[in-house]
């Protein structure tokens, strides 16, 4: 398993090239994501942001809020992107 930490701020062209620069060799060799979006007050929002910021990559985003069985997607995914925020909404 591959595990990449964010810091967030990726709202500029300069921060998304080098995420994704970051995702392309931390996660080489692998096709799925499993993104951890529990830093923002809305998971959904923001797992598709990060989908639609790396659409033009070879990378399957999932967010983890989306599974029926959290765990096991930690224990079987090939890289694991836990995305930045702030820390007050991590419960």
């Amino acid at each position: 398993m591959k595990l990449l930490l964010g810091s967030g701020g990726v709202r500029t062209p300069e921060r998304k090239s080098m995420y994704l620069q970051l995702m392309n060799e931390n996660f080489r060799g692998c096709q799925k994501i499993l993104f951890i979006p529990y830093a923002s007050k809305d998971y959904d929002e923001y797992t598709n942001k990060v989908r639609e910021m790396f659409k033009e990559s070879k990378y399957e985003i999932i967010g983890i809020h989306e599974s029926d069985n959290p765990m096991q997607e930690i224990r079987e995914m090939e890289g694991i992107y836990v995305g930045g925020g702030e820390h007050i909404h991590i419960s």
